[in-house]
């Protein structure tokens, strides 16, 4: 019963098309799989990872129709962390952001300095250094971006998150997912997993305000690497044990899932590493090119086509050169 680091991070978006632009054209992210929402088959899902979808790396979109903007609050996952190779990548990052029109700031440092900017059309999202002792070869850099964009390519991690009871997360994060909290002279502490993670860094600040809202621009849940089918049962197991509500094992097809509240209303979730998304549909060359259903969706594949929003995922153009470089 181990977690790995974080498997993935799921926002809400109203705007799947400006999404893809943004991470593949502006952050140099691949589109790995355009899906849909399980539980919601109107509803795109999409996943932006390294070159293969190395789990790890993964931030994930709902497409939801009609959704309302997004309150933030307490009681929320508030921010997204991206890692850079070194400091030295900031200036490049600085450039690129400006070239790009996306407004960002530098913020106050927290054990390790970092700067974050506003993503206007996603989330808020954060730019800190990569963390030496995090598993970095599961960075696996997408061809297609840029040769520099490989040399600074970005990574999932670390997660900030906002709570009223600052007691009871802590004693989740320390006591049932097994995270280790090192306190700053600020508000905030930082959690880390003993024997690390790929981008197993939680930042935890206790927050009196009103309570957060989901919609577009928030996010919607967090996922931590567990290594196959039966951790998921112990897991499930353990959680019983202690009475906490789950969901039970959820097979995703590319992934095995399991989902929680024990801290409500912030959403847990533990997935699988594998199989992975290159399967029956689309092999790694074509990751993320069509609309990609799991077996017991495919019946539904007319209906579901006609229901979503056209995405053009196709990267039939080569980008924008980049003066800047």
């Amino acid at each position: 019963m181990k977690i790995h680091g974080l498997h993935h991070i799921t926002s809400i978006t109203d705007n799947a098309q400006r999404n893809f632009d943004f991470f593949t054209h502006v952050l140099g992210m691949r589109l790995v799989k355009k899906t849909v929402n399980q539980d919601d088959i109107q509803t795109y899902h999409t996943f932006f990872a390294d070159a293969k979808g190395s789990p790890g790396t993964d931030i994930t979109f709902f497409d939801f129709k009609d959704v309302s903007k997004g309150i933030h609050g307490t009681d929320e996952i508030s921010r997204i962390g991206l890692r850079i190779p070194t400091h030295l990548s900031y200036e490049y990052w600085k450039k690129r952001l400006t070239h790009y029109q996306v407004a960002y700031q530098r913020s106050q440092p927290f054990i390790i300095n970092r700067f974050s900017f506003l993503v206007k059309v996603t989330v808020n999202n954060m730019l800190c250094p990569w963390m030496k002792d995090l598993k970095a070869s599961l960075r696996e850099p997408w061809e297609d971006s840029r040769p520099l964009m490989r040399t600074n390519h970005p990574v999932l991690g670390p997660v900030f998150m906002e709570v009223s009871d600052i007691n009871a997360m802590d004693a989740i994060l320390s006591q049932v997912l097994g995270f280790k909290g090192i306190k700053d002279a600020s508000k905030t502490t930082e959690y880390t997993l003993p024997e690390g993670g790929h981008g197993a860094t939680i930042y935890l600040t206790e927050d009196q305000s009103k309570a957060g809202y989901q919609g577009y621009g928030t996010i919607h849940h967090v996922a931590f690497r567990v290594e196959d089918k039966a951790a998921i049962e112990s897991w499930i197991s353990y959680f019983s044990s202690l009475r906490m509500p789950h969901s039970g094992l959820v097979d995703r097809f590319y992934f095995k899932s399991l989902y929680t509240r024990i801290y409500r209303p912030i959403l847990f979730e533990f997935a699988t590493d594998g199989p992975g998304f290159v399967d029956d549909e689309e092999d790694l060359s074509q990751l993320g090119q069509t609309l990609a259903l799991p077996p017991k969706l495919r019946p539904l594949r007319e209906k579901i086509e006609q229901s979503v929003r056209p995405l053009n995922t196709q990267i039939n153009l080569p980008l924008p050169k980049e003066t800047f470089e």
